[in-house]
């Protein structure tokens, strides 16, 4: 039998605070996104543009800043949305509008307030407005600090995204609970937060310890050995993918920066190595 311990540890190494991520089931994620998603349509030709410039400011972020930057940066975010919620705050957040005359921005705005202050319950008079989009879309959200969403906007959907998160992982790890019962191994359950962790984005990723990847490639193979499975390989990395992951692995100097040191260069030497 596989202790729970080694399980979890696969699954959520992320540096974000386990107690602050309600647990819900993949079922009641579903529900919500069906649920709401008619009420999102209206919205979504205005957030679409939106969408695209946070896209492009993202793309220009993640090539700017090294892995450990861009953690940091996603742990700052996490901080001043999910603990920033005194009352004072929540006065300062609730006052906040978009610079825009947009309707569609403003409602949608003030939908996100309504959410927030309704302790992210949704009901039948308050919706979250960005329930029924991607995990992508969310992220382009949550992590935009460059004044396209308020406060409010970008918490309503890290609500969701957690949802999201946290039903994954809820389901991945009753799997792996299931597999290393019957097996003595997980291989399918560590392939699975393999793919789920390739799936991120790059400030995401960076959440991860940075020789994530490569342990889960070893708990992989150490599985299969032991069950006999030599024949199966862990998955690898395509030739495109494994070029990109090398050049987004290594530190990228920032303006005004230090270049990395001989250490970083040579941990990420070993990194790709691995």
């Amino acid at each position: 039998m596989v202790g729970d311990i080694k399980i979890v540890e696969r699954v959520a190494p992320v540096a974000i605070s386990a107690s602050r991520v309600a647990r819900f089931s993949a079922e009641e994620v579903a529900r919500s996104n069906s649920s709401e998603a008619l009420a999102a349509e209206p919205k979504l030709s205005s957030l679409a543009v939106q969408l695209s410039e946070s896209a492009e400011r993202a793309r220009t972020r993640d090539s700017t800043l090294s892995r450990q930057q861009l953690g940091d940066l996603a742990r700052e975010i996490h901080h001043k949305l999910l603990d920033g919620r005194t009352p004072t705050v929540q006065a300062l957040r609730a006052r906040e509008v978009p610079d825009s005359d947009d309707p569609q921005r403003l409602e949608r705005a003030l939908e996100a307030t309504r959410f927030v202050a309704n302790n992210y319950q949704t009901d039948s008079r308050v919706t979250n407005p960005f329930a029924g989009i991607s995990r992508d879309e969310l992220t382009l959200i949550v992590y935009d600090d460059r004044g396209a969403y308020t406060l409010n906007e970008r918490d309503a959907a890290l609500n969701i995204s957690l949802k999201v998160e946290s039903a994954w992982r809820e389901k991945a790890v009753k799997a792996g609970w299931i597999e290393g019962n019957e097996t003595g191994g997980t291989p399918n359950f560590t392939t699975e937060c393999l793919e789920h962790y390739r799936a991120l984005p790059a400030i995401e990723q960076a959440l991860y310890p940075a020789d994530y990847e490569v342990n889960l490639l070893r708990f992989i193979q150490e599985d299969l050995e032991k069950q006999g499975k030599l024949d199966e390989p862990p998955p690898m990395l395509s030739l495109v993918e494994f070029l990109a992951r090398i050049n987004r692995k290594l530190p990228v100097p920032v303006a005004g920066g230090e270049n990395p040191s001989p250490a970083a260069r040579i941990d990420n030497a070993n990194e790709i190595k691995a």
